[in-house]
Formats: structure tokens, C-alpha cells, sequence
């Protein structure tokens, strides 16, 4: 039996040439990868059993740390089976805990190197586990500040230089979200984050690059994608790629920066 390819995204720093990087497979196993832009460097972090959510989750401005969604479905545990931490990256182990949040809940956006809002509907101080001097929490009790399943992944490609073009309305239950980013003068990316329910395939993004009026290329099966500079980062099928855009559409070349289809489940205990 073919082992299906690994589901990989890539959560970027806002002012840094650092990302962490999410792996999904075999189910219920996640481990977390460390990538340094400047020398495509990876580092594996830590393995955990059950569910990080890459679309409530991001990391501060400067890349040290990683705030994240978590499940492993323990409902009678200390977390509640759905929690919010903070770690260093590329690692898990928490050094700040927030604990029993709701179903679309978990995680938050960093808005700083040491600031950021929890995604819960409200927030409850005495839900720390524990508490760190190193952040500032800026929720406050009793305040609305659910981003939802989605809402921290828009928020952070808003901070990524992303431009909100529009939402569509397709039927009940399936929406698409347009996203666009210039890479330089003539050439546009345009992200669709699409949701559908029921189906086979229930979320996907599309992405297309426009220079000037014309569509030079199309992709409807990278998982995530990002522009730094004139190039693309990309992922699909375990492998994390690159594409370097010029002047020339016609000239667009994939290349793969490393393939994370090798890797089995080891305990790692986080240095600190």
C-alpha cells in the first residue's frame, strides 16, 4: 500500500527570515520543523500525538517563539482536550498555557515579538496553566476575541503584506476567500482559500500568478504559499519548493528545497 505524502504549512515570522513548519502524517502525529530563509537550514522540533491547527497558530514577529491551537481530545485532562501554548521555536514544549478553550478556539496572532490575543470567545485569566514574564497576553476578560478556524491564518497573511480583495458566496457551506500580493511592478499573486461542506475535499487554496492581464500560471494543489522577495515558497506532496519569478512568465522554474517524506515519529525532549 502507497503511504500518502505528508500535509505540510508553513507559518512565517512577519520581520524575520525564519518560518516553522508543520508536518501532518501518518494521522494524528504532527511535528514541527524549524527553517531558516537565509540558508534553508531545517531543524526538526518535537513530534506530538494528536492535532496542531496551522490556521489558529503563528509566530512572533521575530521567529523565537510559536503559538499554536493544540488537541489530543482528553476532555477529562487538565487542558481540556483543546488548549493555546506558547513555545520556543521550533519546539512545542509549552512555557506559556492556557487551557479548556472552545472547539474553533486555540492559539492566537502575534502582533509583536512578545504580544499577542488568544483566539477564545472569552478570555478567562484563571485559565493559565502557566504563565510567562517573557509575554503580554492583551486579551482582556470577558472580551470578544474569537478569530475563529480562519481568521488567525487571514490575519496573518494581512501582516504578510496580503491585501483582502474579496469574500464569494458560492451556495450554503462553500465560500472563497481572494487574497493578493504584489511581487513587483506587472506581477500580482492571487491566493483563493476555499471552503466547502459537504465534499470530498473540504478546504483547499488556489493560487494564480498574473502579469499584467494574463494568467502565466496556476496552481490548484499547493497546500500554502508565500512571497518574499520575486520568490515563492511553496508545498505539496511532503515537498517544501521554491519558485524565483522574473520579468520572463514563461520562465518559471520549480525548485524543491527539501522533502519531508522520510521522517518517523522520535521523542524529542525541547532544550529548555
Amino acid at each position: 500500500m502507497k503511504i500518502p505524502p505528508p500535509r505540510l504549512h508553513i507559518i512565517f515570522a512577519s520581520n524575520a527570515s525564519y518560518a516553522v513548519i508543520l508536518r501532518r502524517g501518518p494521522t494524528k502525529h504532527v511535528a514541527t520543523f524549524g527553517w531558516d530563509l537565509t540558508n534553508n537550514k531545517i531543524e526538526l522540533g518535537q513530534w506530538f500525538y494528536g492535532r496542531i491547527y496551522e490556521h489558529r497558530s503563528s509566530l512572533s514577529h521575530d521567529g523565537k517563539y510559536f503559538l499554536y491551537a493544540a488537541m489530543n481530545c482528553k476532555w477529562d485532562s487538565e487542558t481540556g482536550g483543546i488548549w493555546a501554548a506558547v513555545s520556543k521555536t521550533p519546539y512545542i514544549k509549552a512555557i506559556e498555557l492556557y487551557s479548556d478553550v472552545p472547539e474553533m478556539g486555540g492559539g492566537g496572532l502575534f502582533v509583536s515579538n512578545n504580544e499577542y490575543y488568544l483566539n477564545e470567545i472569552f478570555f478567562e485569566p484563571t485559565k493559565f496553566l502557566k504563565k510567562s514574564s517573557e509575554f503580554f497576553c492583551l486579551s482582556k476578560p470577558d472580551q470578544h476575541c474569537m478569530y475563529g478556524t480562519k481568521g488567525v491564518y487571514i490575519e496573518r497573511l494581512l501582516q504578510r503584506g496580503w491585501k483582502f480583495e474579496k469574500r464569494i458566496e458560492h451556495e450554503k457551506y462553500h465560500t472563497t476567500l481572494v487574497l493578493s500580493k504584489i511581487i513587483f511592478d506587472g506581477m500580482t499573486i492571487y491566493k483563493n482559500i476555499i471552503n466547502k461542506y459537504p465534499a470530498k475535499k473540504t478546504e483547499w487554496e488556489e493560487h494564480t500568478l498574473i502579469a499584467g492581464d494574463n494568467t502565466v500560471y496556476f496552481s490548484d494543489h499547493w497546500e500554502c504559499a508565500d512571497v518574499i522577495g520575486n520568490r515563492i515558497y511553496f508545498t505539496e506532496l511532503g515537498l517544501l519548493k521554491c519558485i524565483e519569478v522574473t520579468s520572463d512568465p514563461g520562465n518559471l522554474e520549480e525548485k524543491i528545497i527539501h522533502d519531508f517524506s522520510g521522517y518517523q515519529f522520535e521523542a524529542i525532549e525541547a532544550p529548555y
